[in-house]
C-alpha cells in the first residue's frame, strides 16, 4: 500500500454503496486487496489469494475488480497490449502520468499537477464537461539489453511497479 493510498475500503462498506451482497469471498478479497502494492493485474491478485490459503476462483478475481473499481476502491488502468493493471485510489487529487516501461513492464508513477488544468482547459473549450483523465506514456529501457533495467531508477517518479 503506498503512502498516499486512501484508507482500506472495507467490503460491507463498498458492496452496501454498489448495491451488492457482501460475500465471503468478497471479505477476502478485499483485505487481501488492501495488501497489494500499486501496480497488481488480476493473476497477481489470484496468485497472493491462493498464497494466503484462500480458495478463489479466477472468475472471481477477474468479476470483482471491476466492481471494486466502480466503487472507488481501485482504479484501472488498460494497456494497448491489453493487459489491465489496478492500483489502489490515492488520498490526495494530484494527478499522475503513468510511465509504461515496455521492456521489462515496470510502471513508473511521477507527479502531472497540470494535467487536471489541461484537461478542463480543452474539454471546455471543446464545449464538454471533463470526466477524467489520464496521460501514460511508454517507453523503452536504452540499458535494457545491457543490464536487465536494473537501472531503470526514476528521478521524477513517486513510485515505481514492477508488474
Amino acid at each position: 500500500m503506498s503512502s498516499n493510498q486512501t484508507p482500506p475500503e472495507t467490503s460491507d462498506s463498498w458492496c452496501r454503496k454498489s448495491g451488492r451482497r457482501n460475500t465471503p469471498s468478497r471479505k477476502e478479497l478485499t483485505m487481501i486487496v488492501s495488501t497489494m502494492p500499486d501496480y497488481f493485474d488480476a493473476e497477481q491478485l489470484l496468485e497472493q489469494c491462493r498464497k494466503q490459503g484462500m480458495q478463489v476462483s479466477r472468475a472471481t478475481v477477474y468479476r470483482t475488480l471491476p466492481l471494486l473499481c466502480q466503487a472507488g476502491v481501485l482504479r484501472v488502468t488498460a494497456f494497448d497490449n491489453g493487459r489491465h493493471l489496478y492500483a489502489h485510489r490515492s488520498s490526495d487529487d494530484t494527478p499522475q502520468a503513468e510511465i509504461y516501461i515496455v521492456d521489462c513492464g515496470k510502471v513508473l508513477v511521477a507527479p502531472a499537477p497540470f494535467l487536471a488544468r489541461y484537461a478542463k482547459s480543452v474539454t471546455a473549450k471543446a464545449g464538454l464537461e471533463l470526466v477524467s483523465q489520464r496521460l501514460q506514456t511508454f517507453a523503452r529501457c536504452p540499458k535494457h539489453n545491457t543490464d536487465a533495467c536494473s537501472s531503470c531508477r526514476p528521478t521524477l517518479a513517486t513510485s515505481e511497479t514492477s508488474a
